[in-house]
């Protein structure tokens, strides 16, 4: 059985060239046990964004930094949260750190299975120099089965990323604007997986974050107990 969380929907999301904080409006008809992922972009003339989660939300791997895009706010900044939906959620605020000219956005995406998710497979965090392709590196899935998601995002002035391998991956969302970015998904067996080729059109540094959440005990496993005959 491959991971059992499939994509459910995404938010119109928030953002910002003037504030540093930031209320994102959450899916409807969200319901407890989904599994949603904030994905937060900015791009600076200044200081790095440093962003900093809503209470209950727990940050996936290190937030990632590239600075150099064709942009005129060249310092790009990616960062991503995770939260399992209680069923009785408010709209989050996020707050950001920054100097100079810079725009930033925030937006959520949610997946829906059973169980209760959590983040099972540690985020691979990986960053390129300015190119105009990048391939994700290879993520495995342990014991239990996983849905991967890969988030991947450019240092531009707004060009368009397209999908060259999907290597098994889906794409569920497409994010305009700098930093453009893609998300995309693929529900796996324990194994090892490759990541995704993705083309750009302009030469620009990359940021990219893969990861796996999944309901860590599923129905039958990791109980300890099992059927079996005494003889006597």
């Amino acid at each position: 059985m491959a991971g059992n969380f499939t994509f459910l929907s995404a938010s119109s999301g928030a953002s910002s060239t003037s504030l540093l904080s930031l209320t994102v409006t959450l899916p409807g008809s969200l319901a407890a046990g989904d599994a949603m992922v904030m994905v937060l972009r900015g791009q600076t003339s200044g200081t790095p964004f440093t962003f900093s989660p809503p209470a209950g939300w727990d940050t996936v791997g290190s937030p990632l930094q590239k600075t150099g895009g064709t942009s005129s706010n060249p310092k790009a900044t990616l960062d991503v949260y995770f939260k399992a939906h209680s069923g009785a959620e408010t709209n989050p605020t996020v707050t950001a750190s920054t100097t100079g000219t810079f725009a930033w956005r925030a937006q959520i995406f949610v997946w829906r299975g059973s169980g209760t998710p959590a983040v099972t497979i540690e985020s691979l965090d990986e960053t390129a120099n300015a190119a105009t392709t990048f391939t994700g590196g290879s993520v495995t899935s342990p014991a239990y089965p996983a849905t991967l998601i890969h988030i991947v995002s450019q240092a531009d002035s707004g060009g368009t990323l397209t999908v060259g391998t999907a290597n098994g991956y889906t794409s569920q969302s497409t994010l305009t604007n700098a930093p453009t970015s893609r998300v995309l998904d693929q529900q796996v067996t324990p194994g090892s997986y490759g990541g995704p080729t993705i083309t750009s059109s302009t030469s620009n540094p990359f940021m990219a974050k893969t990861f796996g959440i999944d309901n860590p005990i599923p129905a039958g496993a990791g109980t300890g107990w099992s059927v079996g005959q005494i003889k006597y």
